[in-house]
């Protein structure tokens, strides 16, 4: 990776997964967001499939699941 620095604004799924990413690959990588606590607002998140490939691929995937839950379509 031919950049040397990386600033990364906002620390959800998206945000963290390139986080993880571009650190493999060598860059430094900051990331920032802006409610300190990094607390949970009791929501559901819906994510689709290629969501979990990408966690897999990124090897978040089984820590991921151990905190929430998975479902095969909607009952």
């Amino acid at each position: 990776m031919n950049t040397s620095r990386i600033l990364i604004i906002g620390g959800g799924f998206s945000g963290m997964a390139a986080a993880i990413q571009l650190r493999r690959q060598g860059a430094d990588v900051d990331l920032v967001e802006i409610d300190p606590g990094w607390r949970s607002y009791g929501a559901g998140i819906s994510l689709g499939g290629a969501t979990f490939r990408a966690f897999r691929t990124l090897g978040i995937l089984d820590a991921f699941l151990e905190h929430g839950h998975a479902a095969d379509g909607v009952h």
